[in-house]
Parts: structure tokens; sequence; C-alpha cells
């Protein structure tokens, strides 16, 4: 279900197809929540609750792990470093930052890598 841009994932676009998942998944906890047997109501609570919490733990880990705009697309290109995408959205992501000496250097630094994109190419 993983839809991969230049080699790298890019998990935003797998959100769409989480209602493919998810649907099914809601209306059989739906339809189990308002069943006549206690036994398998509680159980529904039981997995909804485990479900919500584990959405959380997922959505809190993917934060603390990327983090900022910054830190998602520096691991992509440090890890793809083909991901021209990727370092030119991180430039972008400096800038708005207000950090633009150190998109400046990083700028220097994909110009010695890719001499002849002209994403690259110092501006006076």
């Amino acid at each position: 279900m993983a839809v991969t841009l230049h080699g790298s994932v890019m998990d935003q676009w797998i959100y769409p197809g989480l209602v493919g998942l998810l649907l099914p998944v809601g209306l059989g906890l739906d339809q189990a929540l308002q069943s006549q047997a206690i036994t398998v109501a509680r159980t529904a609570k039981g997995a909804f609750v485990m479900l919500l919490l584990t959405g959380i733990a997922l959505v809190t880990l993917n934060v603390n792990r990327r983090g900022s705009d910054v830190k998602n697309f520096h691991w992509t290109f440090e890890h793809f470093p083909a991901a021209d995408f990727a370092k030119q959205r991180f430039l972008a992501a400096l800038i708005q930052e207000c950090r633009p000496h150190q998109a400046e250097l990083y700028r220097d630094h994909f110009h010695k890598e890719d001499p002849t994109n002209p994403a690259y190419q110092s501006h006076p």
C-alpha cells in the first residue's frame, strides 16, 4: 500500500487508502458494540480503546521521530540521496524557518554533489 517516489516512501499518500482498511473495522466494531451478548460488546469496547491508543501512539512516535518538515526532508535525502525533491523542499523549509545561512550551506553542499542541477546554482 506504500507509494514511493524516487525510492522514498511518502507516508502521507497512504492516508486516503486507510478508508478501505478502517471502514470494515469500524463497521465490525459497530456491529459488535450493538450486540446483545455482553462479552461481545465489552470485547468490542476494549478493541476500540486499543485501536484508539495504538493510533495515538503511532502518531506520537512519528512526530517524535521525524518532528518538523526540516527533520523529515533531512531524513529523506540522507537515506535516499537521489531524492532531489526532498533536498529542494528541505532548503525551502529552512528558509521558511528563518535559517537562510544554513540553507545556503546545504545548497552549496548539494551543488558539489550535483553541479548540473540548476536548483543548486549559486545566485549572486
